[in-house]
Order: structure tokens, then C-alpha cells, then sequence
């Protein structure tokens, strides 16, 4: 009884245990939740009580904090200590404790590096939340090649790749597909899987950095 009389309209709650955050019927399909669409993508997992995404900028996880904040969500961040690769570096983790996130985010993206892909709205969705989007994804995942200057970004999802090469291309920004199989890497991993990358060069570049803000 106590649940149900605090149930606000408008919002979706789970049927059993407490309320723990406000989450829209209707989200709005705004910057804030492009960019944690696109920093989950890059850098997500879930399980089936809470939402992990792994960054050491500061900027970033702020990102992530404020909508949490305007959702009423809990969250902490972890401090991962150094592995026997990188004995004297640590690395930070949010934590965003929704169960109801966490199922919203199984659904609309999936989980595990090998099975995510691009939500399926996000093709219809306003410029403004494919711009977070795409920040969210490139600023987690994203980087510049030193030998030409191109735009990078690697997954082992091919959906994913295409997704985004897709949305990419209604602001004009048409990059290169390629797909590479490792034999070996750096962690030691038994089943490498193939890894898709998607290069944006020369003016397509140029024309990413006038369109598109990363965080």
C-alpha cells in the first residue's frame, strides 16, 4: 500500500521493493540521454540489479551523475586499483544502482562488447540526442590516428559500428569500414574476436569536428 500511494504519475516503477528513482514514462530524447546511450555503449555493462560504466575523466562521469541527479538515480564510483599490467594506475567506475535502468538498457542496447547495437529510435530521434550520442560514444571509445589525422573508433560489434556510421551520415560524415582478426593481445584472451573499425578522413574529418562537440 505504501509503495502504490507514492507512485507519482508519469513515471514507471517496478512492482515490488522501494522507490529508488523517477524514471519518465517518456524520456526525452534530449543531449543527456544521447550522451548516456553513447558512454554505455562504449563503455557499459549491466547485470540484472545495476548499470557499470567505466571512465577516468572526470568530465565524463559528472555527465553521467547529472542525469542520474535529475532522475533521482543512487550511483557511486569505484576506484579500481592497478592489475599486474598496470601495477601504479588506477581506474574509475560508475556504478548507477536501477534495476528498471538496467532492464531499459538490455533491451534498447543489449550488453557484452560482441552483442550491442545502436537503439533502434535513435535513427528517428531528434539531432540534438544523435549529437550525444555520438559524443557519448566517441568521447569513451573514440580516438585520433597519428599517422593520418583520422577520426577513429574500433568495436567487436559489427551492428554497432554500422549504427553509428550510420547515423553519422545525417550530418554529411561518411567514413571507411574495415575489419581486422588478432591473433593475439595484450591481456592474454583466448577467444579474440574480430574487431570492425570505422575511420572518418580528410574533409569528412574536418566536417565531424565543425558538426560534432565531444566532451
Amino acid at each position: 500500500k505504501d509503495l502504490f500511494m507514492n507512485m507519482k504519475k508519469g513515471y514507471v516503477f517496478l512492482p515490488k521493493g522501494k522507490i529508488v528513482s523517477y524514471i519518465p514514462e517518456q524520456i526525452p530524447l534530449d543531449q543527456e540521454f544521447g550522451f548516456l546511450i553513447g558512454i554505455y555503449l562504449a563503455e557499459g555493462l549491466i547485470t540484472k540489479t545495476f548499470v557499470s560504466i567505466a571512465n577516468n575523466d572526470p568530465i565524463i562521469r559528472q555527465k553521467i551523475q547529472n542525469w542520474c541527479d535529475r532522475h533521482q538515480i543512487t550511483y557511486r564510483t569505484v576506484e579500481n586499483k592497478g592489475n599486474q599490467l598496470r601495477k601504479n594506475i588506477s581506474s574509475f567506475s560508475i556504478t548507477i544502482h536501477s534495476v528498471l535502468l538496467a532492464r531499459l538498457l538490455k533491451n534498447i542496447c543489449d550488453t557484452g562488447s560482441a552483442n550491442k547495437f545502436v537503439p533502434l529510435f535513435a535513427y528517428s530521434a531528434p539531432k540534438e540526442f544523435i549529437k550525444g550520442l555520438i559524443d557519448g560514444y566517441y568521447s569513451g571509445d573514440g580516438c585520433v590516428s597519428k599517422t593520418d589525422s583520422s577520426v577513429v573508433v574500433s568495436s567487436v560489434s559489427e551492428t554497432l559500428i554500422q549504427g553509428i556510421s550510420f547515423l553519422l551520415s545525417y550530418f554529411g560524415i561518411f567514413g571507411r569500414m574495415s575489419n581486422i582478426q588478432s591473433t593475439k593481445n595484450n591481456m592474454g584472451s583466448k577467444n579474440i574476436l574480430r574487431t570492425y573499425t570505422l575511420s572518418i578522413r580528410n574533409g569528412y574529418a574536418k566536417l565531424f569536428a565543425t558538426n560534432i562537440n565531444l566532451t
